[in-house]
């Protein structure tokens, strides 16, 4: 996780590539609950280890890259809940 600055903010980037969108609403089910759950327990831990990081306001962003090279857009997704 990298500090976004003396705002005391984090932002943790789960980055997805995808090749194909019409299956999985254009990535959006990739990040699925059970995934959100494992990066919330993820962030519990590393919290652990870094206990100045608790207080700070994290904020979770989920990039849908494409890995067609005829379209070029990221898809940035703010995840205003993880659980």
């Amino acid at each position: 996780m990298a500090s976004a600055g003396p705002s005391t903010q984090q932002q943790l980037l789960v980055v997805e590539g995808r090749r194909n969108g019409c299956r999985d609403r254009h990535g959006l089910d990739v990040f699925h609950p059970a995934k959100r759950r494992r990066m919330a327990r993820a962030i519990i831990c590393w919290r652990a280890v870094h206990p100045a990081s608790v207080e700070q306001l994290l904020r979770v962003k989920l990039a849908l890259v494409p890995l067609m090279t005829s379209r070029r857009t990221i898809r940035w997704i703010d995840v205003e809940r993880l659980c």
